[in-house]
């Protein structure tokens, strides 16, 4: 599948919880079907890491253990198909597939996929002390 046409198609799949098919998924799910339909890449599922979504606390310790499988990347780095690690309100974290530099795809519960760019409103700073964008990761 080329990356024109998982957008397309992504954008029509539903929000599932812990999905990683094309029937839904949820925020890692659309990160993980992309690496493994369009860069032919085996990333972990972590279905057994976590029972919920909204089970922030582990959810984030699942996410924190991804970043030691995962290698940092500078912005100016980004390619489609790496991570952007998000914050998008206290507690609570979110993960996206890379576009380019700037725009991204992600789910929400009851939504289907969107783009959305890193330059939104949503995206930026809590306070001076604190960004929503924890950083960028590509899978090795």
């Amino acid at each position: 599948m080329d990356k024109a046409e998982f957008l397309a198609k992504a954008m029509t799949v539903p929000f599932e919880e812990k999905g990683r098919s094309w029937d839904g998924w949820d925020c890692y799910g659309l990160l993980y079907r992309a690496l493994v339909d369009v860069l032919n890449l085996a990333p972990p599922d972590y279905l057994d890491e976590y029972k919920t979504v909204r089970d922030l606390a582990l959810l984030g310790r699942v996410i924190g253990r991804q970043k030691q499988s995962w290698q940092p990347i500078k912005q100016s780095s980004v390619r489609w198909g790496d991570g952007v690690l998000l914050w998008p309100r206290e507690g609570y974290c979110h993960i996206g597939l890379m576009i380019d530099r700037v725009r991204f795809l992600h789910i929400e519960e009851q939504s289907t996929a969107f783009l959305d760019r890193l330059t939104s409103p949503m995206w930026r700073e809590y306070n001076s002390s604190r960004s929503k964008i924890e950083g960028f990761y590509r899978f090795q």
